[in-house]
């Protein structure tokens, strides 16, 4: 039909830079030779007694990439979830892609390894996909009880000094120490502006695959992406929806804006959707979260084509706008990260 020749017609053009359309999904082919799908399900504020629905849920609908975090506390109750659904039969570790980061705390050479061991015991598996440096900021170590799964109730990895004696490449050394020790398969980096990308990449044996930052209409970074694709880096977009859960309501909201909204009645979708088709469409991976099961399958539901007047009418909303501000937070109040 019509939509499927879009869809085949979009994925030829795509082809030559190493994309594939596979089932729901997109996948890259990463420079570590591995491949990504390039839908994950987001992890960022679940709560630990709704995981076990949501990862089965998402699994079902025909996620197969799942994006984690230290830092989000809750990597113990979805490594319980993933081993109900491994045990059930619905789904194979081998055929899950999962991404985790290094928490600031834990730059240091000597903390690396042991933080990431810590993330594989709580997420009950043997290897990472994909590791990524949560944040280019290292901040004092925070001690923790690396033979307990999960972290005690007063653990706080954000109340915390920075440590402005870390470099970049002193981390980036040991994440390669995390490949070549066979704990993980790639790596890469997130929140990096161009600068901090580039002098990643100049001085590493092993380059960052991916590098995970905010993006969405509002929000296009097209100078970062351009940077990435010249250096084989996947870019990964968080908040591709605004985090509509999170904003304060002076923020905008992407679901309200009106070209969104007219080209999802268009196209007879929803304006997560949309937004989410506009980044695949950019070369750009996306995180959607939710907890509610019909928007987790709408989330994968992405199989419709977009316009070129779509697309140039989407690019046209950025506005530079941010809906995670690290300046504003605890620990990095003084640092202006994106500045």
């Amino acid at each position: 039909n019509a939509e499927y020749m879009g869809v085949a017609a979009r994925s030829r053009q795509l082809l030559h830079k190493g994309f594939m359309l596979i089932e729901m999904s997109f996948s890259k082919k990463l420079s570590s030779g591995f491949e990504m799908p390039l839908v994950a399900l987001g992890t960022w504020n679940l709560p630990k007694e709704e995981c076990g629905t949501v990862i089965r849920a998402a699994i079902s609908a025909g996620f197969r990439h799942l994006d984690c975090a230290q830092d989000y506390l809750n990597e113990d109750a979805i490594g319980d979830a993933l081993s109900e659904c491994f045990s059930d039969g619905i789904v194979k570790r081998d055929e899950l892609f999962i991404t985790s980061k290094l928490n600031n705390p834990y730059h240091r050479k000597q903390h690396v390894m042991d933080a990431l061991k810590k993330t594989l015991s709580d997420l009950r598996i043997d290897y990472l996909d994909l590791f990524l440096i949560h944040w280019p900021i290292a901040t004092k170590f925070v001690p923790f009880l690396p033979n307990r799964r999960g972290f005690d109730a007063d653990y706080d990895p954000w109340n915390t000094e920075v440590d402005y004696e870390v470099s970049l490449h002193e981390t980036w050394s040991a994440m390669q120490d995390c490949v070549r020790a066979g704990l993980v398969r790639s790596i890469g980096v997130s929140n990096f502006n161009v600068q901090l990308l580039h002098e990643i990449s100049s001085q590493s044996a092993i380059p960052p695959a991916v590098n995970q930052v905010e993006s969405h209409p509002y929000l296009s970074q097209p100078g970062l992406l351009a940077y990435c694709e010249k250096r084989n880096v996947q870019m990964m977009a968080y908040s591709p929806l605004g985090s509509p859960g999170t904003v304060g309501a002076a923020e905008p909201r992407l679901f309200d804006d009106h070209v969104i909204r007219d080209i999802s009645a268009q196209h007879n979708r929803t304006t997560a959707q949309v937004c989410l088709r506009w980044n695949l469409q950019r070369g750009v991976g996306v995180i959607p979260k939710s907890a509610n099961v019909e928007r987790i399958q709408q989330n994968i539901d992405l199989q419709f084509d977009l316009t070129a007047e779509d697309m140039a009418r989407m690019n046209g909303l950025d506005r530079h706008h941010r809906f995670l501000r690290p300046q504003e937070w605890g620990g990095f109040a003084h640092i202006a990260a994106f500045d």
